[in-house]
């Protein structure tokens, strides 16, 4: 069984760029995925779905906003043995940066 690693990757307001990642294990991708899936329903169905970050930041998707959800997000399998580098490398648990999980 493999890993997924997740990269997010965004642009506030042509200010500053908000990244991050986190990794996935295969049963938590695929709850990813289908999350995605619903977010992206629930945007086509006239919603919005906002990303807040710092004090008064944050990132809109749906109703015409230029970002698209899906396109924030890129996603890379890989080994178990570089999923256990990675979190070595950046001394981290779980995401690195400014990672944003599907909700609303």
């Amino acid at each position: 069984m493999g890993s997924y690693l997740v990269l997010y990757d965004n642009n506030w307001a042509d200010e500053f760029n908000v990244e991050g990642f986190t990794i996935y294990n295969e049963e938590d991708y695929i709850k990813f995925k289908d999350r995605m899936v619903e977010a992206e329903k629930y945007i086509k169905e006239g919603n919005t779905i906002e990303h807040y970050f710092g004090t008064n930041q944050g990132i809109e998707f749906g109703r015409g906003y230029s970002a698209e959800l899906k396109d924030c997000y890129k996603v890379r399998e890989i080994t178990d043995e570089q999923a256990v580098m990675i979190k070595e490398l950046f001394n981290v648990r779980y995401d690195y940066g400014i990672f944003f999980p599907i909700e609303w």
